[in-house]
């Protein structure tokens, strides 16, 4: 097996670890729930390789080498949580950017209402809005 054969064989490999199936996990069902795991994976891989003739005392002979490595990390990220009545939540297992992603995911259902005309629901707010009302601070 030559080099370009070695590393052809591990992209092969590579690219199928790394599809989106692995990175959005398949679904889970746990009661009336369905859990679908997120990941990020990270790849990488180094290949080498040479080749040469007799040097210096040697009359004769060629040599060559090679070689080829490649790792993969799957790091868990989030859950993403779809009840019976298809509502989803993302459960992040960091508190950073992903907290974000959960946060927009919550408002989407409010995003899309908004641009296909309808208003706030009863007992909903506006896109963007808090539950506490604010009062305006009086002059001194």
């Amino acid at each position: 097996m030559n080099l370009n054969e070695i590393i052809q064989g591990l992209l092969k490999e590579m690219r199928s670890m790394s599809g989106s199936e692995n990175v959005v996990g398949k679904p889970i069902s746990v009661g009336d729930a369905t859990i679908v795991p997120v990941c990020k994976i990270g790849i990488g891989f180094g290949t080498g390789a040479t080749e040469g003739g007799a040097r210096g005392s040697r009359s004769e002979g060629n040599f060559e080498g090679g070689g080829a490595g490649g790792g993969i990390g799957v790091e868990p990220l989030a859950f993403l949580v779809v009840d019976k009545a298809g509502h989803a939540q993302l459960l992040s297992l960091k508190g950073t950017k992903e907290s974000m992603i959960g946060r927009a995911l919550d408002l989407v259902p409010e995003v899309v209402d908004k641009f296909l005309g309808e208003g706030p629901g009863e007992g909903q707010r506006p896109v963007g809005t808090s539950a506490e009302k604010k009062t305006p601070k009086k002059p001194s």
